[in-house]
């Protein structure tokens, strides 16, 4: 009986051993029929999985060494070896940075907060708040609404009058009467 030989054509159906080696993710030549140990993957069972597999290193598939249950925050990819993409966070890289890190500076590839403080206008650890907005009027992620902080000037542009506002939230997902204003 042969076990998981290179190619079947290689397998002595007398003895059962592989004559050119093992399928990758098996070993114990000359018969292959152990499976690679948890961690390790590949021809011969030599290569080492990723320690960023959700679940730990030996949470991955003995033959492509594809992690089975994703990647931890921060990386990527089938095999978990990418780090994450500037300007994306998280679980599998899901995430958009808010793009407003101070001196367009990427955000924490595994919590989106910015290292190094925030542009002007915008406050939070993840500078997706408006600085002189309420913060519960503005969100990208929790709510699926958007809100986005206006500088006075537009707001003047488009009402045609000064108003005595240092800034307001723009709801985008409502018409323009519908603006939340902060004196």
């Amino acid at each position: 009986m042969c076990g998981f030989c290179y190619t079947l054509e290689s397998c002595n159906s007398t003895t059962g051993y592989c004559m050119t080696g093992c399928e990758s993710g098996y070993k114990t030549e000359p018969v292959c029929t152990e499976a690679s140990p948890a961690g390790y993957f590949g021809s011969e069972c030599k290569q080492l999985c990723s320690g960023y597999c959700v679940g730990g290193q030996e949470n991955c598939d003995n033959v492509h060494g594809t992690c089975l249950d994703g990647c931890t925050v921060g990386w990527k990819g089938r095999t978990c070896k990418e780090v994450c993409d500037n300007g994306t966070y998280s679980q599998n890289c899901s995430f958009k940075c808010s793009g407003h890190c101070k001196h367009n500076a990427g955000c924490n590839k595994q919590d989106g907060t910015c290292q190094d403080g925030c542009s002007p206008g915008y406050t939070g650890g993840k500078c997706d708040l408006c600085e002189f907005c309420s913060s519960s009027l503005y969100s990208r992620t929790s709510t699926g609404m958007t809100y986005k902080c206006v500088p006075l000037f537009f707001l003047q542009l488009i009402t045609y009058q000064l108003l005595l506002l240092d800034s307001f939230c723009l709801n985008l997902n409502t018409s323009w009467g519908q603006m939340n204003e902060r004196t």
